[in-house]
């Protein structure tokens, strides 16, 4: 079970790495290239800042902004995973699936994805788990997964 933990952790980390990281950083770099290019800046560099400098500027406080909103939705939460699956401390569970949800992804044409919603049979709680496999309504499994993520593995039916 670790080990197709550790799989899925790397897999989906570096594909919403590529998501939350690289893109933001190109769209921001490439908005405050076009706002330099769009606001005429004429009275600013009367006032002696070089034209360099201000585009040097926005861009760090763009990029700074779309940082800090990159590592509070995407970094802290696989951080802490990582943490939880380096010390052996992932969470197992015996759940029970209640229903499916459906979500749109994007994509033409678009995909729908099923997000299995599922009981804890100890402590009652409902939870949706990343799982890659189809599971049977009302059925009970064992299922090893990571809270901050919710990157789940389906250990075997119960």
């Amino acid at each position: 079970m670790e080990e197709k933990l550790r799989a899925l952790f790397k897999t989906k980390f570096w594909s919403e790495f590529c998501i939350f990281a690289i893109i933001p950083f190109a769209a921001l770099l490439l908005l405050a290239v076009s706002l330099i290019s769009h606001f005429d800046l004429i009275p600013l560099l009367r006032m002696g800042a070089s034209r360099e400098l201000l585009v040097l500027a926005l861009s760090v406080c763009l990029l700074v902004c779309g940082s800090l909103i990159g590592v509070k939705r995407f970094l802290l939460p696989y951080m802490r995973d990582h943490r939880l699956l380096k010390n052996k401390e992932y969470r197992v569970i015996e759940g029970v699936v209640l229903r499916y949800d459906f979500r749109v992804d994007g994509g033409d044409p678009p995909t729908t994805v099923e997000i299995p919603i599922i009981r804890d049979r100890v402590t009652g709680e409902i939870m949706e788990l990343d799982l890659g496999s189809y599971l049977i309504r009302n059925a009970c499994y064992l299922i090893g997964y990571l809270p901050n993520t919710g990157i789940a593995v389906v250990v075997k039916r119960l």
